[in-house]
């Protein structure tokens, strides 16, 4: 009889366990969640979006710091950022310290591409209707 308990709570607890979590949830798609300002592909998506506004604006603009990060993960990833950059117009003398917040998507095939620049503070969302198309 003990043989039989000792081989149930072997067999029962060994399986609490097993369903145990104790990792985080991978991302659920549609959610956006927080990454680290120093991961790898935050960091190039950010130096992405500053050399691609940069050209767009047809401007120097400096990436000065990552602020804040999340992911977002859809037929890719979207990565919102918060940016602290330096922006010298062609023609100005001084260079403007600036807050934006910028949405870059990576594709499957491992492309960036520049969705959103907006100077803005920032928020859990960009503001409405602000868009870098």
């Amino acid at each position: 009889m003990i043989f039989i308990c000792a081989g149930f709570g072997v067999m029962f607890g060994g399986a609490t366990r097993s369903f145990a979590q104790t990792d985080p949830p991978e991302p659920m798609v549609g959610n956006y969640r927080a990454a680290a300002v120093t991961e790898s592909e935050v960091v190039s998506a950010a130096n992405y979006a500053v050399k691609a506004q940069a050209k767009k604006q047809k401007a120097k603009i400096k990436l000065i710091a990552v602020s804040r990060a999340e992911k977002q993960v859809v037929a890719g990833l979207n990565y919102r950022l918060c940016l602290q950059v330096e922006v010298k117009e062609k023609g100005k003398k001084s260079a403007v310290l600036q807050t934006v917040q910028t949405i870059v998507f990576l594709n499957l095939k491992q492309k960036f591409a520049l969705t959103e620049w907006a100077i803005a503070a920032c928020t859990d969302e960009l503001p409405t209707g602000v868009s870098n198309k």
